[in-house]
């Protein structure tokens, strides 16, 4: 399946403590490059977070909001972490290029601390692989590309493939540059479990904090079983076949992408069914307990939304609707609409003039 998917949708970091951990457990590959000279990334090897050893990764180039790393080898082990300091209260964007000629492979946690919530960019055009046991805790957006690189407006690139230290790139990242025909895949196989959504419904894998952007930009996006959530924010997912940029829209710490329309896409793969998993909210409702489920069923181009709680207002129920249509329209999809839940304040009336209206689009 070939394009872009994009969801709004409804959910909160954790603060947690480091301290040392005496054993030597065998620490994830980690591999800073010398393109950074002395701002090289460092890795302090089995710090314990609650129970779970990790690698502390400090240093970096810092340049106004943005802290910049350089790897030539950057892997997670399974059951451990890899986290990254942000060492003031000013660093917005944390950015993490890989260097060498290997796929990154995620199979543990891979994390944010310190001062500031930053966003998260990895890069490595080589690929990128999340595995079953695969997580995120970091306090921002966070952003997996195999791009060559992410353009700064005017003031320059910080690219993988010409590892050069960063010049004064003070602003937030404005583009995904791809200067190549090829670039790595994507692939998300992350079944851990990460909580409940506020209606009960158990998340797992890939989750980003509440109202903050998951975005996942290849090459090929391929989805093996593994889910991805974002609530209350947004996951985009695509990439390019060939040579050209991403726009990329800083918001604060919601992340958009804007996919250039002479460029042909790359593939985004979601079987089978059930494999993205998100709750759904709107601006509109911000502030109201409404909850839903898009499921995306990409073997049919069907998207199911299951709505687990109806307002029980008919006004309500109408800006309901209207956000769910606005949403799929978007999506150009074929939709059907269940409910879930028969509360007695429902006019069961208006629920089934709302199933039947969906399913006509």
């Amino acid at each position: 399946m070939k394009g872009i998917y994009w969801f709004e949708l409804l959910g909160m970091a954790s603060f947690q403590a480091f301290i040392i951990n005496p054993c030597f457990a065998q620490s994830s590959n980690i591999v800073p490059d010398n393109s950074l000279g002395m701002e090289s990334s460092q890795v302090v090897e089995n710090i314990q977070l609650q129970g779970l050893p990790v690698e502390e990764i400090k240093g970096g180039a810092r340049r106004g909001i943005n802290l910049f790393h350089s790897f030539r080898e950057f892997n997670v082990r399974e059951g451990r972490g890899a986290y990254f300091l942000s060492p003031n209260a000013e660093i917005q964007n944390i950015l993490a290029r890989v260097t060498g000629n290997n796929r990154s492979d995620i199979l543990g946690t891979l994390g944010t601390f310190g001062h500031s919530q930053p966003n998260l960019f990895l890069i490595n055009p080589s690929g990128i692989l999340f595995g079953e046991k695969a997580s995120l805790d970091v306090g921002g957006s966070f952003v997996a590309t195999t791009a060559n690189g992410l353009q700064f407006g005017e003031q320059g690139l910080f690219t993988a493939t010409i590892p050069e230290a960063p010049p004064l790139l003070t602003v937030n990242p404005s583009a995904l540059w791809f200067n190549r025909i090829s670039s790595g895949d994507i692939t998300v196989r992350s079944m851990q479990p990460t909580g409940t959504s506020p209606s009960g419904i158990k998340l797992v894998g890939l989750r980003v904090p509440d109202s903050r952007s998951l975005l996942l930009v290849g090459g090929n996006v391929i989805f093996e079983g593994g889910q991805s959530s974002a609530l209350g924010g947004r996951i985009e997912l695509g990439g390019l076949k060939a040579s050209g940029s991403i726009a990329l829209q800083v918001n604060n710490q919601i992340l958009k992408l804007n996919f250039p329309q002479n460029i042909s896409l790359a593939n985004a793969s979601l079987p089978p069914p059930n494999n993205l998993l998100v709750a759904l909210s709107t601006s509109l409702l911000k502030t109201s307990a409404y909850w839903a489920t898009a499921i995306l069923l990409p073997m049919s181009s069907v998207v199911r939304v299951v709505v687990e709680t109806f307002p029980s207002q008919p006004i309500q129920l109408l800006l309901l609707m209207t956000a769910i249509f606005f949403l799929l329209l978007a999506m150009e999809k074929a939709v059907i609409l269940n409910s879930t839940q028969k509360a007695s304040s429902v006019n069961p009336f208006i629920v089934q003039i709302l199933q039947l209206q969906m399913q006509i689009i």
